[in-house]
């Protein structure tokens, strides 16, 4: 009888078939010689198989029967070329699908529906077998499962997708051509334990080697490297275990090449030591490893080398400190996925380091391989770049939180073996870096018996390393407690406990999910004064977008739901630091500002010194200098440049200034600072000249001056608005919504419409948890009723006061308003807006908005922008420390940021002037004596809102200014908390104000500073 439980992808029981037992990862090589130069590409001993095979897909694994194993792997039998390694769907194959949570199947474990997509890979490969050597085949991830074939004969299965699978095929080989297939399931049993937050996808994703070993063959290689901090010792404990008989040398070199000492040990597993008086300790700021070359021999002939890089460090927890080499840590991290928007999660190791030296760049030292351990190369570059690693096992069940039942697998006996297996295959292969600091049981598979289990063989095979696991809230089996999004507030509170002893670890701390996150600034400057929280990893680094090149040549990086699936969590995957391309988001330049190496501190404002800090752990600043910019309104008038005296880890040190970097002179201009502090050798991941941090300071503010009113305006009563002029200038106060049309200076058109009043924003990823409230309450419709309108003329201008209600359609609330015009015959507009939020029996006035604020129609030759405000990039109210305040000279078209799912962007803060200019010069101004938002856009709101990605964003013929009251923070509401309440527009009454002027050819800052007086001198009449 058929019984879908006896295949083996439905099998709890059947975990591998013939595979070989896990081990550390490692290299064969024919020679001592050959291991030392580390070049495994040359090895003779080991064959790289990837590259195209041919490739059938099937609906099924039941169609995937001996018959189609034994079939020619041609046209006619329906194969293609394939590249190994890539996701099949990469290929155009099967069917994409993303879920954060939710499995693509029925939720049946162990079944996994028949329905199952199946890949069938083959190719041939050449080998002449030697006498006393072996063959084995190693398939570094295939997802999820596969049953492997030689030569038409059944050679063994395994499940498991990110981890290795070795087998010994010596006794299926053939002298010549050799037939490989490998049925790849996309699902399995397992499955249900890789429920991480990414796409669903099939096939081989890593690479596949041939191994040509001897008989008697290194089967393991285990190498503790410990450090006694006080003694300056290295004390490397190796176990080597061999398959048969033979001898093991040792040989230990130092980072400068020369040999350190060296050992004999037998093949049997027992333990020998090396120790190193005076060993160079392995840190993130200083990596220095050791290469270890290990040699089988039998008879004084090599059987087989090998090598290992080793770095000498200690890692413990000791009274509830983490302690590395005996000193306290601070792991400022980020989380990475595995993701190649072309290929899916086959990712190169090209890839892998150009992304792992943007991590250590960018100040980071630390990563979380969230949720599942990486392909090998990533812990080979790390241990070199000098990267603290949590490694995380491949587990995840988090759709059976979503059927209220977190616990399930990990409380079901059935299932330890599962489980224990892939803690148990993560520690083998990885245990000998480094850079692993600490292990992770996996994430959001609730608590249980099995994640004990799997806590006690960790335990058991590494006793050393402390291990971290999220859902164990009550640290049951985890040696640092541990916690995600926890707000500022709870932050302060989880400082303050006593039990349990132990470090904190924030694994997922702030969401960069399109334009965010907000409020870094306060979550750093809270964890890096705590007691207890020792480490903070941003979700995530990258987007996971697919990329796509349409028809009309356009690209963009397609997300969830756009597959035809019957469900998916949408855009829930492009949530990163970077890009899917690559692209910084303002994000990064905003986490990478405040966890740099060097802070600077404040002076108690003595401009004669800059105070910095050195906050590496083990690292001299040594070999560094600090470089200073004056700048005068914007231009730079003096740079300067002073070598560095060594500062201690974790010291201070005042640097004093040259009189040309602190002085400025009496005159009525902006005058600002910056400094910072750069590298003059290169590091490992560095060139010289690369920043280690920044500081900037306003040394003096430009003062206003009143410019008073230069006349009245002529005032005519049209039927639906007021129409004013002057010899120079003409515009209409609409009677219909009281803003103002056709703005026209000299003949020139330099406002179509404006200011409106606005409260709505094209919602950020970061708003979702408001942005229900928000389209209930209809803030997208939003518009103005005039129920009066007055004019008068007072000294000098013409005032214009109306007033009315802006409310949305179909809701009851409103904000009562009155808006003020005061002009001048200069085509001079101070624009004042006052108002309050009231509502009918029954409505619901929200209790805070996206924004307050304005926005004007502008025409689209105004493409040219001076703006005084904080830049040159955007930020908002939370995410503005990595801003400078100065006087910007930008293209319109270049203060917006293309987020891939379009949302509210390009947001400056601080503005006190936004000028809008043509190639002649000639333009508009926006000032204000209260600093302000400001974006420019060549889109409205609307067009934003509607569209799917940024190359569906419409470009249009005008610009829109957002001259606004406030813009509200960012916050990381996608998945954490929301903006802080400080940071949140209320609707509480209101009243801002801000001057419109034409700018002509000629000096802009000089005239935004008189469109800024001719409002003071009204709000000093106003005063008085």
């Amino acid at each position: 009888m058929w019984k879908l439980h006896d295949q083996p992808w439905c099998d709890l029981k059947t975990l591998s078939v013939n595979r070989e037992p896990a081990r550390a990862h490692f290299y064969p090589y024919e020679s001592e010689q050959a291991a030392r130069d580390g070049n495994h590409d040359d090895s003779t001993s080991v064959t790289c198989l990837n590259g195209d095979w041919r490739f059938r897909w099937l609906p099924s694994p039941l169609l995937a029967d001996e018959r189609v194993v034994r079939e020619p792997a041609d046209e006619a039998h329906g194969y293609a070329l394939m590249r190994v390694p890539l996701n099949w769907q990469f290929a155009g194959y099967g069917r994409m699908h993303y879920t954060d949570e939710a499995f693509p199947f029925p939720v049946n474990p162990p079944y996994i529906p028949a329905e199952n997509e199946t890949g069938v890979y083959k190719r041939t490969f050449l080998y002449m077998p030697v006498p006393d050597k072996r063959l084995f085949i190693r398939f570094e991830g295939v997802e999820s499962a596969f049953s492997l074939y030689i030569n038409d004969v059944f050679a063994g299965y395994s499940q498991g997708s990110r981890m290795p699978s070795e087998f010994d095929i010596t006794a299926l080989i053939r002298a010549g051509d050799n037939t490989l297939c490998a049925l790849v399931y996309q699902y399995c049993d397992g499955t249900y334990l890789e429920d991480q937050d990414m796409w669903w996808l099939g096939g081989i994703i890593r690479d596949v080697l041939l191994l040509e070993r001897p008989n008697d063959y290194l089967a393991d290689l285990v190498c503790d490297a410990d450090y006694e901090p006080d003694a300056g010792e290295g004390i490397l404990t190796v176990r080597a275990i061999a398959a048969g008989t033979a001898d093991v040398s040792l040989i230990l070199y130092a980072p400068n090449g020369k040999a350190a000492c060296n050992a004999v040990c037998a093949a049997d597993g027992e333990p020998v030591q090396l120790r190193v008086p005076g060993a160079l300790a392995w840190n993130a700021e200083q990596p220095y490893l050791y290469r270890l070359t290990v040699i089988l021999k039998r008879d004084g002939r090599v059987l087989e080398a090998t090598q290992q890089f080793i770095g000498f460090r200690r890692v413990q927890i000791h009274e509830g400190t983490l302690l590395l080499n005996g000193r306290r840590i601070m792991m400022r991290g980020v989380n990475r996925h595995e993701f190649d928007p072309r290929n899916g999660r086959a990712v190169s190791r090209e890839q892998t380091e150009q992304e792992l030296l943007f991590i250590k760049r960018s100040g980071m030292n630390a990563v979380r391989t969230s949720h599942y351990p990486n392909i090998p190369a990533f812990y080979d570059i790390c241990d070199r770049l000098g990267l603290y690693v949590m490694d995380e096992c491949d587990l995840e069940t988090h759709g059976f939180e979503m059927e209220g039942d977190a616990t399930r697998l990990a409380n079901d006996p059935k299932w330890q073996a599962a489980y224990v297996e892939r803690a148990e295959r993560m520690v083998a292969r990885d245990r000998n870096h480094a850079c692993v600091v600490m292990w992770s049981l996996g994430n959001e598979s609730g608590y249980g018996l099995n994640i004990a289990a799997m806590y006690r063989r960790i335990k058991a095979m590494d006793p050393g390393r402390p291990v971290h696991y999220e859902p164990d809230r009550h640290c049951l089996t985890a040696d640092v407690s541990s916690s995600m999004y926890t707000s500022v507030g709870l932050l302060h509170e989880r400082d303050l406990e006593l039990s349990p002893k132990r470090p904190h670890i924030l694994c997922e701390f702030a969401h960069a999910m399109g334009n965010g996150p907000g409020a870094l600034a306060q979550y750093i400057q809270t964890i890096e004064q705590s007691r207890r929280i020792q480490g903070y990893f941003i979700w995530e680094l990258k987007d996971h977008g697919v990329y796509t090149l349409r028809d009309d040549g356009t690209v963009c990086y397609r997300y969830g739901g756009e597959f035809e699936e019957d469900y998916s969590s949408g855009n829930f995957c492009i949530d990163g630091l970077l890009a899917a391309d690559g692209t910084p988001s303002p994000g990064y330049d905003e986490y990478r500002h405040l966890i740099a190496p060097v802070q600077f501190l404040e002076s108690s404002g003595n401009r004669d010194i800059v105070r910095l800090l050195n906050r590496w752990n083990f690292a001299a600043l040594e070999d560094t200098e600090l470089r200073g910019e004056l700048k005068r309104d914007g231009q730079t008038v003096y740079t300067w440049v002073q070598k560095l005296p060594p500062v201690p880890p974790g010291g201070i040190y005042d640097a004093p200034l040259p009189d040309n970097i602190r002085m400025v002179q009496p005159d009525n201009a902006l005058w600002t600072r910056t400094i910072s502090c750069h590298l003059t050798r290169a590091a490992v991941w560095s060139k010289p000249g690369h920043e280690l941090g920044s500081f900037h300071q306003v040394l003096q503010p430009y003062a206003v001056k009143v410019s008073p009113p230069a006349g009245p305006m002529r005032v005519e009563h049209r039927n639906d608005a007021l129409l004013l002029t002057s010899q120079r200038c003409s515009m209409a106060v609409s009677l219909i919504d009281g803003s103002l049309y056709h703005y026209v200076c000299d003949g020139m058109l330099r406002m179509q419409k404006g200011p409106a009043l606005n409260v709505f924003r094209p919602y950020i990823d970061n708003d979702r948890k408001l942005s229900g409230m928000w389209q209930e309450q209809h803030l997208h419709s939003m518009r103005m009723t005039v129920y009066t309108a007055e004019v008068t003329t007072h000294k000098g201008r013409t005032r214009v006061v109306i007033t009315g209600a802006y409310a949305p359609n179909a809701r009851n609330w409103r904000a009562r308003v009155t808006i003020t015009y005061q002009l001048d015959s200069k085509g001079r507009v101070q624009v004042r807006f006052a108002g309050d939020f009231t509502g009918d029996k029954g409505s619901e006035i929200p209790a805070e908005l996206p924004k307050l604020g304005t926005k004007s129609y502008l025409p689209k030759a105004l493409d040219r922008v001076t703006y005084c405000g904080l830049g040159p990039d955007e930020n908002y109210c939370d995410r503005r420390e990595a801003a400078r305040m100065g006087i910007y000279r930008r293209e319109a078209a270049g203060l917006q940021v293309p987020y891939e799912c379009p949302q509210d962007n390009g947001n400056r803060t601080g503005v006190l002037f936004s000028a809008l200019t043509d190639s002649s010069g000639e333009g508009v101004v926006f000032s204000t004596l209260t600093p302000r938002d400001m974006s420019i856009r060549a889109q409205d709101d609307q067009d934003l809102w509607h569209a799917k990605h940024a190359c569906d964003v419409p470009e249009r013929d005008f610009y829109v200014l957002h001259f606004d009251m406030r813009n509200s923070g960012l916050g990381s509401g996608s998945c954490g908390p929301n903006h802080l309440a400080q940071h949140a527009v209320h609707t509480r009454p209101f009243d801002f104000s801000f001057a419109i002027a034409p700018i002509r050819a000629g000096d802009i800052t000089a005239q935004a500073r008189e469109a800024q007086g001719y409002l003071l001198g009204l709000e000093e009449e106003e005063t008085t």
